[in-house]
């Protein structure tokens, strides 16, 4: 008997546990699944610097193409 509740509760442990996590794992909105036949890539973030003059200085400024805005604030690029 004891053996019995020992395993009782311990199934119940276990189920706990795995609810929990998976309920803290969660999956971010463009992962595609294995079952969907793909897999995701992960992509480093992409910058492009933008030039320009400005009172006479030459000027610039960095661009995240990932996520679509600006990075930086205008900076002196003269020595």
């Amino acid at each position: 008997m004891k053996i019995f509740l020992g395993m009782i509760i311990a199934a119940q442990i276990f189920a706990t546990a795995g609810t929990n996590e998976m309920l803290s794992l969660q999956e971010p909105e463009n992962v595609v699944s294995e079952a969907q036949g793909g897999y995701e890539l992960m992509r480093v973030e992409e910058f492009k610097w933008y030039y320009r003059t400005y009172n006479g200085h030459c000027q610039m400024r960095l661009w995240s193409v990932t996520y679509g805005h600006w990075v930086t604030d205008w900076i002196d690029c003269d020595a």
